[in-house]
Parts: structure tokens; sequence; C-alpha cells
């Protein structure tokens, strides 16, 4: 068998075009594989984008509104004096006593100012239950963290009528808050 060495050249350099070719293919496609995926993550980092573009305006505008809403409010609050704190906050634990000993009768005086601080007489009025919750209840009262409630005078008693089986109780007390330092914001 014969081979024609003009052929045999001719074939190799047909065969080394065919495999140019097919790697440029290859260069090629992995080329176009890699920009589409590149063009896609590029979209999804578009829209990430916008989104968070959104949610930034969103947060400015709502940033802008408690700024608006501090601004109206703070006068308010600051302008509140020592003593208007003091008497929200003994206020608000007689609403404390009150949830805590549902039924009984509180009768309130009158906020009383000095140099010790800031109080209010308070006086519980009730049908005693059972001797274990009116201690609970006396053991609740001695142990409030400003205002303080100072017991004075604790009565049980029967009723004005002899036939009744009812023993009822009384507490006297005082609900105080103590002084706050001159400058001092309470």
């Amino acid at each position: 068998m014969t081979w024609n060495v003009g052929i045999d050249n001719r074939l190799r350099r047909v065969l080394i075009y065919y495999v140019l070719c097919a790697a440029s293919a290859m260069v090629i496609c992995s080329a176009a594989v890699v920009s589409q995926n590149y063009a896609a993550s590029l979209d999804r980092t578009y829209s990430e984008l916008q989104l968070i573009q959104t949610n930034r305006l969103r947060l400015l505008t709502g940033i802008r509104e408690k700024q608006a809403i501090l601004a109206k409010v703070a006068p308010m609050v600051m302008n509140r004096s020592a003593e208007g704190i003091a008497e929200e906050t003994i206020l608000l634990r007689v609403d404390a006593i009150m949830s805590r000993m549902k039924g009984a009768a509180v009768v309130l005086g009158d906020f009383d100012r000095n140099e010790s601080g800031t109080a209010l007489s308070v006086t519980i009025s009730g049908a005693l239950r059972d001797y274990t919750t009116l201690l609970e209840d006396l053991r609740y009262l001695q142990g409030m963290n400003a205002p303080f409630f100072f017991i004075q005078t604790v009565t049980l008693g029967k009723g004005n009528n002899e036939n009744e089986k009812v023993v009822g109780f009384e507490i006297k007390g005082l609900l105080r808050y103590p002084p706050t330092p001159a400058g001092a914001v309470p």
C-alpha cells in the first residue's frame, strides 16, 4: 500500500484546521455561556439594587416622620416638671394597687409636696376574703419600689351589724415618691 505524500500533507493540514476550528468553537461557546451567566447575574444585581433603593427611600421617609413626631413631642416631655412626673408615677401605682386588690375601695387624699418628696394619702378598704390574701397584699404594698407605700394602720373588724359575718379591713398609708435632685431628670 502506498500513500501519496501530497494527500497526506493535505489531510494533515485539513485535520489541523478542523481541530483549530473545533477549539475555537469550544472557546466561543464557553465565552457565550460565561457571558450569559454574567448577564443574568447583572440582572439579579440590578433588581436587588432597585429593591435596596426603594427600601432606602422608605427608611428615609420613616426617619423624617419620626423626627417630625419627636420635634412635636420633645417640648411637651421636656416641659414636664419633676413634681408632675412624681404625681403621674404615684397615680400609676394606685392603678396597680386597684388592679391587684379587686373589690377593695380606694380613697385618695391630696398630694403633699415637701423636701421629703411627693406623697399621697391612700385608704384601702374592703371585705376580707381570707387572711392569706390580706397578708400577701400587705407584703405587696410594703415591697413596692418608688413610689414607696408606707403603711400607717391596718384595721380589721366586723361590719356595723352584729348579724354580719363579714370581716372588713382598712389599710391607711402613704404613697411617697422620693425627691428628685436638682438638675436631674426623673
